[in-house]
């Protein structure tokens, strides 16, 4: 297991990181990687034949629409999820709060 801190790897003050980067951070345990491939036509998808078919080494799958739109609406007027379906959602997928999330 790579006890290396995710911090001392990624600038603290951009949103993106380089493959470089990635490829240094996919065995920190507080590192969690996400392949959120889909669709916004209607409807909305997301596309778990396709992570099936590949995807970075340690990703999982997270289907978007189950997790971060309102599900009730047209995807083109959804909102994001309210802060209770998100906090329950980044539960469900283990992600905690001094996680580093790469999507």
């Amino acid at each position: 297991m790579n006890s290396m801190d995710w911090r001392s790897v990624v600038d603290g003050h951009s949103p993106l990181i380089s493959a470089e980067q990635l490829h240094r951070l996919l065995d920190v345990p507080d590192v969690k990687v996400f392949d959120v491939r889909g669709t916004w036509s209607t409807p909305a998808r997301a596309l778990p034949e396709d992570y099936a078919t590949g995807h970075i080494r340690g990703a999982a799958f997270l289907d978007w629409t189950e997790h971060f739109i309102a599900q009730d609406v047209a995807p083109g007027l959804a909102d994001i999820a309210d802060e209770g379906l998100a906090k329950r959602s980044f539960a469900t997928l283990g992600i905690n709060a001094d996680d580093l999330v790469v999507l």
